[in-house]
């Protein structure tokens, strides 16, 4: 093997130990997180508040968007399981403390009979606009559980 050879291999094997770390994306604090969350599994569920929520404190603004059975989870007077020793509609009550959004699925409110008067304290139902206002947002990541 020439001594070209094995100088070109080193450069080649250098640049793939580099690329990965000078591939990522700064952190920008202005970036939300849109989260939709289509279960109320407890740990599914509790880890998205969670992980939603460690971003928040560290300035990211959060929405989430409620679906299917996790709409029950933004509804007064159902029973919850806990997650990391809070409620699951603790978790909710603090996105909204916090300054972040919780929408919820009109259409499964209706298929679940609940009405708006039953849910959480800003808790808002969804409309398209109210929807796209961050699923189109460019500012915003969307991330599903």
């Amino acid at each position: 093997m020439s001594f070209r050879s094995i100088a070109l291999s080193a450069l080649l094997a250098a640049g793939f130990i580099v690329a990965p770390f000078s591939a990522q994306a700064a952190e920008n604090k202005e970036m939300g997180l849109y989260v939709n969350l289509a279960t109320k599994d407890t740990v599914k569920a509790g880890h998205a508040f969670a992980h939603a929520l460690k971003l928040n404190e560290r300035g990211h603004p959060i929405a989430f968007f409620l679906n299917g059975d996790a709409i029950l989870i933004a509804v007064k007077n159902v029973p919850q399981t806990s997650f990391q020793e809070k409620s699951l509609q603790v978790w909710v009550k603090d996105v909204i403390a916090k300054g972040g959004k919780v929408i919820i699925c009109s259409t499964c409110m209706a298929l679940h009979n609940v009405m708006p008067g039953d849910l959480i304290d800003g808790v808002v139902p969804g409309s398209p606009e109210v929807v796209s206002e961050y699923l189109f947002d460019p500012n915003y990541q969307v991330i599903s559980w």
